[in-house]
C-alpha cells in the first residue's frame, strides 16, 4: 500500500476532498461502501481530509454529474471552506485505501486511475484523440503505460479534479449527447 512522503503529506495539508458518486439504482454494493470507507480512514491517517460525499439515486449519469458538481461547489467542508477537490467515484468500482492519497500526490487540473471497460474486450478507460475531422472521435490506448502519462479523454469512474476546473468550464459540465 502507498504510503506517502513528507513532500506529499505537506501537500495534503492544503486540500479538502468531497467524493462524489453517482449511484445507479437506489443500493450499492457493499464492497463500494467498505472500499469508501478504509479509504476515507487511510487518508485522514495520513493528512489527507476527506470530508464529505454526494450521492445521487437513480438519475441519468449526465444529469447525476451535473447535479452533483453543481452541490459540490456550493457546499463546505467542515471547516466552513469550499472544497479544493473533487473525487469521482462509480460505485460499481472497487479499490485500495489508497486511492485518493495516490491521485492527490500530484499537483495535476485531473487525475484519473486507470481502470478497465467491464464488457468485452476490456479496453482500459483512457483514450487519444483521431486525427481526422471529427473532434469527437476518440481511441482507446489498449497498451498504457506503467506510471503517470498525459492523455486527451478518460472515464470519471477514479478521477480526482480540482474545483478550478468546474469553475472554469461553462454549465453543462456533463452530457451523454457529445455533439450539443
Amino acid at each position: 500500500m502507498f504510503e506517502p512522503t513528507k513532500k506529499d503529506k505537506k501537500r495534503y495539508e492544503k486540500m479538502s476532498l468531497c467524493i462524489l458518486t453517482p449511484c445507479s439504482g437506489y443500493d450499492c454494493s457493499i464492497r463500494f461502501a467498505q472500499d469508501v470507507a478504509n479509504m476515507v480512514a487511510y487518508s485522514w491517517r495520513h493528512g489527507l481530509k476527506v470530508h464529505q460525499m454526494g450521492i445521487t439515486e437513480r438519475m441519468v449519469v449526465d444529469w447525476a454529474r451535473n447535479d452533483l458538481a453543481r452541490r459540490g461547489l456550493k457546499t463546505k467542508d467542515y471547516d466552513g471552506n469550499e472544497f479544493t477537490h473533487f473525487l469521482w467515484l462509480d460505485d460499481d468500482h472497487v479499490f485500495t485505501p489508497d486511492l485518493a492519497l495516490w491521485l492527490a500526490r500530484e499537483d495535476l487540473d485531473m487525475v484519473s486511475a486507470l481502470y478497465y471497460g467491464r464488457t468485452h474486450p476490456h479496453y482500459p478507460v483512457v483514450y487519444v484523440k483521431d486525427d481526422t475531422d471529427d473532434k469527437y472521435k476518440h481511441f482507446p490506448i489498449t497498451h498504457p503505460p506503467d506510471s503517470l502519462f498525459k492523455c486527451d479523454a478518460v472515464g470519471f469512474g477514479a478521477l480526482l479534479m480540482k474545483r478550478e476546473v468546474l469553475e472554469g468550464t461553462p454549465e453543462p459540465w456533463f452530457t451523454v449527447d457529445y455533439r450539443a
